[in-house]
């Protein structure tokens, strides 16, 4: 029994020691790692300084340097988070204002457009379209998730955008027409003339970021005065 107990008691001591062992080779190697990677680093920099330049002295003061841009900017974007605001009325005023802006420069037509790899699925899609029906058309979009868009000549695979754009009467389907990225089935809902004046929902987006734009360089410029005068000792 005994001699069971010293076998055990050896046992452990070697796993105790082999375990210890292990874990002070994986500390020495994450040492050398460390070690290595700070080196290379400290390499990288001399010869970004041998190379390109620069006035930083050190890697500390180039992360000192990083640190004070990344919290600059997460001050700026906190203070003008809800500052800056565009309303509606702001953006009609503009589109008035400045409507020689949004004018179309080319010929575009408003289509809805449909493409399946299955032939009895584009016929069935181009027939429900054919029947010029407001409640058959609008079922048909939602069951086969067809939106409104914009196309320009040049848009579409050139055999489709032939014929597509042969004539700008509206309210025709064409297809289905068999291409190399499958069939399509195109509805030409509206012609929009080039030189026409653009709509505000075409617009809108563009004209928002523009005021918000302008905005908030406004205030930066008003926040930087600011600054600059209360810290003018530091």
């Amino acid at each position: 029994m005994k001699s069971k107990i010293k076998a055990v008691f050896f046992l452990i001591t070697i796993i105790v020691f082999s375990c210890n062992r292990k874990a002070d080779v994986l500390s020495e190697n994450k040492k050398i790692k460390n070690s290595v990677l700070n080196k290379n680093s400290d390499l990288f920099f001399f010869e970004y300084k041998k190379n390109i330049g620069g006035e930083i002295d050190s890697i500390e003061e180039m992360i000192s340097l990083y640190e004070k841009v990344l919290y600059g900017n997460v001050y700026l974007e906190n203070y003008l988070k809800d500052k800056v605001f565009v309303s509606m009325k702001e953006i009609r005023e503009y589109y008035l204002n400045n409507k020689f802006d949004f004018i179309r420069k080319n010929d575009q037509l408003l289509v809805l457009h449909f493409t399946t790899e299955n032939v009895d699925e584009a016929k069935k899609v181009g027939l429900a379209l054919s029947k010029k029906d407001g409640d058959v058309k609008l079922k048909t979009m939602k069951e086969y998730d067809i939106i409104y868009s914009k196309l320009k000549k040049g848009d579409l695979p050139k055999t489709l955008d032939n014929i597509v754009f042969s004539s700008f009467s509206k309210n025709r389907v064409v297809g289905p027409i068999k291409t190399d990225f499958g069939y399509h089935v195109v509805e030409v809902v509206d012609y929009l003339k080039k030189g026409d004046y653009l709509g505000l929902d075409e617009v809108y987006d563009q004209i928002s970021q523009n005021i918000y734009n302008y905005k908030r360089a406004s205030l930066l410029g008003s926040l930087i005065d600011s600054l600059s005068v209360e810290y003018k000792n530091d």
